[in-house]
């Protein structure tokens, strides 16, 4: 089974592409937004012992 069809309507669909370029930026800035505030909280609890993860 070949994409070539479903690529060049992905081609032909400008909007679509934005979109997904939408969606794929949103998804790296929410990753990104996860990991850092997750790596300032290891950063807070550097001083304690506990291995409960924060969930809150």
């Amino acid at each position: 089974m070949t994409d070539s069809g479903l690529t060049t309507a992905f081609l032909d669909l400008p909007v679509t592409v934005r979109v997904w370029q939408l969606l794929l930026m949103l998804v790296i800035a929410a990753v990104l937004g996860y990991a850092i505030r997750y790596a300032q909280d290891k950063e807070n609890e550097r001083g304690r012992d506990d291995d409960e993860p924060t969930w809150h």
